[in-house]
């Protein structure tokens, strides 16, 4: 499957060569808040206005409350 988890989403979040990059899925990917966050606040990440992040237990409403408060125009967002 696709459980790169916290580990995965750090190394995406810092990588400067996705800068354009507008939608990103990490269904089932066995993240947390922590991977979640590292997501949200990534400056390389910035462009995003489509995401989803379902089927991640391990995501609570804390990552729901920071991506309602990001001030990005989102324009799908899957929790």
């Amino acid at each position: 499957g696709r459980e790169i988890g916290d580990y995965g989403a750090e190394i995406l979040a810092d990588s400067s060569s996705l800068g354009q990059l507008t939608e990103l899925s990490l269904r089932s990917c066995k993240l947390t808040d922590a991977g979640a966050r590292a997501i949200l606040t990534s400056p390389h990440l910035r462009a995003l206005t489509y995401l989803r992040l379902s089927t991640n237990p391990g995501i609570t409403d804390a990552t729901a409350q920071a991506l309602l408060t990001d001030g990005r125009r989102w324009k799908g967002l899957f929790l």
